[in-house]
């Protein structure tokens, strides 16, 4: 299922990478003083890119070739923030997996998942949305809806405060949305990652979703 064509043929939306530094800074992690790992960050490109940016960062992957080992929820190594870029999705419990992640106390963890149905026959999450959780039959068997509601709860049984908002391309094709969730100590900053996803409610009310 992850052999070395998946990571040759998967989509990787680069546009993300700007939001999730923007979450970085918000959370109040620092460039060349706090060490970012990118987990499931597949070949490393994500990674490669933050470092060309000034960030001490690093990546691991239970699949990709080439790629040092780690797997949640509990096999990562320490860093002071994470990056999950459309990797709970691929997780059978992404709530325990994000709880367990943050039972390490980073500064942040920057989370990204799809917001629209998906043709990834590895996802155990076909997609997230805002509440309400379902489970339907998919072209690969049982599949499940899960919820940002569940992942904002996890941050808080940890004591971490969150908010989630959405990627920049969403702006412009709401339909393919992608969410970002960041996970914090303190939410000062955070508020300003909050922005973008009015304009994105304010479509699905405006084409009967809401």
């Amino acid at each position: 299922m992850y052999g070395d064509d998946y990571f040759e043929r998967r989509d990787v939306d680069k546009s993300e990478w700007f939001d999730i530094e923007r979450a970085l800074k918000a959370l109040g992690v620092k460039k060349r003083r706090h060490r970012v790992l990118d987990v499931g960050g597949g070949t490393g490109d994500l990674a490669r890119w933050l470092r060309g940016r000034g960030w001490l960062a690093d990546y691991c992957d239970p699949h990709a070739p080439g790629a040092p080992y780690c797997r949640l929820p509990r096999d990562v190594p320490q860093a002071d923030a994470y990056v999950l870029q459309h990797v709970l999705e691929h997780v059978e419990d992404p709530y325990g997996a994000l709880a367990a992640l943050l039972e390490k106390r980073p500064v942040a963890v920057v989370v990204v998942v799809p917001g629209h149905f998906s043709g990834d026959e590895t996802h155990y999450c076909n997609h997230f949305r805002l509440v309400v959780e379902e489970e339907y039959e998919g072209a690969w068997g049982r599949a499940r809806i899960c919820t940002l509601y569940g992942l904002l709860s996890a941050a808080r049984s940890r004591g971490y405060q969150a908010v989630w908002t959405v990627d920049t391309r969403s702006l412009y094709a709401p339909w393919d949305a992608d969410f970002v969730v960041a996970v914090g100590r303190r939410i000062g900053r955070l508020a300003e990652l909050r922005l973008k996803h009015k304009q994105y409610l304010a479509w699905l009310l405006f084409h009967g979703y809401g």
